[in-house]
């Protein structure tokens, strides 16, 4: 779903004691403003205050992106450029106030220096010590997944995959738990009885995620509808699913024991058959706990067709499984994006960062 810069402002203006007010462009100047328009970019001329501004409108964590198009409007236009966004990482932001980037946020975050203003963000909830759980992601990632087949494929292939866990309801997205959700879905997933469905629910719950409805048997949770808006929601909350304490180099000899099931293809390796990255010399797989356990004993490691072995805290091939349901194309044996991204977001090599960024942006830009 595209960008509605005027909802956007709207929404700003309820917050913020001062008001910005989008005024009509001549032909020319729209048609300027209309070429770097797409799913994720909408722009308008406004006025805040005094002042004649460029308002971005922006739907991305490319903050690389963002900056360029910042520039190109205010060099083409000679006008002070600000960026619209939901809500800013702390990383986004310290990027923004670094390049000294005009921003204002949905929940209050406010950066317009050439008005000698800062606010920061008001909390909307309670403060809370949850974090993301590997059992709590494996879980808000299969819904992502599954409100991504809700919106390619509709409520016949929810359904047939997953045994009718998933829901739409009142415009939101709705998933039956409990034991029904264990038997029919969760168990591919490692989610394996009622009281490991509970342990996923509990921190998405604290974590403004998920929302619980009924008593405890009976019980069903509902979270946003679109999966754009619920990825942007968890984004900043994934945790990567490669263990930092195990992996080795293995000669491809050694991946003979394994099926070809047992691992996939990871790391800068996976992003080199996906983005404009290139490759390590040494190709990077990911096993499972299972997997592992089968090449752990000490090996003699050849010259040739050496890999990095790494362990994920969880399998990756259901999840790699499924978005290839959503997507038909998406290379085999390859870590699915979401996972790519929980890996690699923050990655201190900012182009990598970036490239995972644009590879997930480009899920919803192929829906049309």
């Amino acid at each position: 779903m595209a960008v509605n810069i005027e909802k956007q402002l709207a929404d700003f203006n309820k917050r913020i004691g001062f008001k910005v007010t989008i005024e009509a462009p001549d032909t020319q100047s729209s048609e300027g403003l209309a070429a770097v328009e797409n799913r994720h970019v909408q722009v308008a001329f406004a006025r805040i205050m005094d002042h004649r501004i460029i308002v971005i409108a922006y739907d991305s964590s490319n903050m690389v992106r963002l900056r360029k198009v910042m520039q190109r409007l205010s060099n083409e236009f000679n006008l002070i450029s600000v960026a619209l966004i939901t809500q800013l990482s702390a990383q986004e932001r310290k990027q923004l106030l670094a390049w000294r980037l005009s921003f204002i946020t949905l929940d209050g975050d406010v950066f317009l220096p050439f008005m000698g203003t800062r606010l920061m963000a008001a909390p909307v909830a309670p403060a809370t010590d949850a974090i993301m759980t590997p059992i709590a992601q494996r879980l808000i990632l299969l819904i992502l997944d599954a409100q991504l087949l809700y919106e390619r494929q509709g409520q016949s292939a929810l359904n047939t995959h997953f045994a009718q866990m998933f829901q739409v309801e009142n415009g939101l997205f709705k998933i039956t738990g409990g034991q029904r959700f264990v038997t029919g879905v969760g168990q591919r997933f490692e989610i394996n009885n009622r009281v490991a469905f509970t342990r996923a629910t509990k921190p998405l719950i604290e974590l403004g995620l998920l929302k619980g409805h009924g008593e405890t048997k009976n019980r069903v949770y509902t979270c946003e509808l679109t999966s754009r808006k619920l990825f942007n929601q968890l984004k900043h909350k994934l945790i990567s699913p490669i263990s930092k304490r195990q992996s080795k180099r293995l000669s491809y000899a050694e991946l003979k024991k394994l099926s070809h099931n047992d691992f996939l293809t990871g790391g800068l390796t996976a992003l080199a058959k996906l983005t404009m990255i290139n490759d390590d010399a040494i190709k990077t797989i990911v096993l499972d706990r299972q997997a592992w356990q089968q090449v752990t004993e000490p090996q003699v490691v050849t010259d040739e067709a050496d890999c990095q072995a790494e362990v994920s805290l969880y399998p990756l091939n259901p999840f790699a499984d499924l978005f290839r349901t959503i997507v038909p194309n998406y290379p085999e044996s390859v870590i699915d994006p979401f996972h790519l991204y929980a890996i690699f977001a923050n990655y201190p090599d900012e182009r990598v960062a970036g490239e995972v960024v644009e590879l997930v942006d480009k899920i919803w830009e192929s829906v049309a």
